[in-house]
């Protein structure tokens, strides 16, 4: 009987053990789970598309196609010894991205008065180009007002005061229309040339030029 009692009782703890085992290994597998979703919510977009392959740019949702093409620009440049030469060996349609992604987001943090001043203006000639290819007309017919009035309209306070209605026009144009999505059209219409392993070198002509004639004062200096 004493034996019965002492077999049974090995087998209760025999199973209190294993509970707590299971317990401890369903927690684990948890902790790893939160872990791995915490350390993806962290992930900067340059280091989860530094490499386009086609199963990553298949699997990315519409919306964020236009992050993730310049996600991977972003992260080709940041390795690059020679930023210059890596924006020259970026397809024509990276390009057209690349420069409208600096562009959108100068003008849309400071205004066109921020996007003169800074270096992204050496692309200011380049920008309707790239914005009517994916089809923001609108966007490229202001860009060219601006561009006229810095080479030609009036300067200091008057051309500010031009630049803030060009800004309102543009805040405008943002509100009734998607940018992401519009570049996200013309990204899914050229996969081809935004897949790392299919990427070949290409000399893109218009980026190449404008590193080579940047603007000596990029801001009238009556500004």
């Amino acid at each position: 009987m004493a034996g019965k009692r002492g077999l049974s009782g090995w087998i209760i703890a025999a199973a209190a053990v294993s509970s707590a085992a299971a317990v401890c290994l369903f927690m684990g597998q948890k902790e790893k789970k939160r872990q791995r979703r915490r350390q993806e919510s962290i992930m900067r977009p340059e280091d989860q598309y530094h490499r386009m392959t086609e199963e990553l740019f298949d699997s990315t949702p519409h919306a964020q196609l236009y992050e993730a093409a310049t996600a991977n620009i972003r992260a080709r440049l940041e390795r690059a010894d020679d930023k210059q030469r890596a924006i020259a060996q970026l397809t024509e349609q990276q390009g057209t991205i690349y420069v409208i992604s600096v562009v959108e987001k100068e003008i849309a943090t400071g205004g066109l008065r921020a996007f003169y001043s800074h270096e992204s203006s050496i692309y200011s000639n380049t920008a309707p180009v790239c914005f009517e290819t994916v089809g923001l007309t609108q966007y490229a017919q202001i860009l060219r007002q601006a561009n006229s009035l810095y080479e030609n309209g009036p300067v200091g306070d008057e051309l500010y005061h031009q630049f803030s209605k060009l800004n309102r026009q543009l805040d405008d144009l943002r509100a009734s229309l998607s940018i992401a999505e519009w570049c996200g059209d013309y990204i899914r219409a050229n996969r081809e040339a935004f897949l790392d392993s299919n990427r070949q070198l290409h000399n893109v002509t218009f980026l190449q030029d404008s590193y080579a004639s940047p603007q000596e004062e990029p801001v009238k200096q009556s500004m």
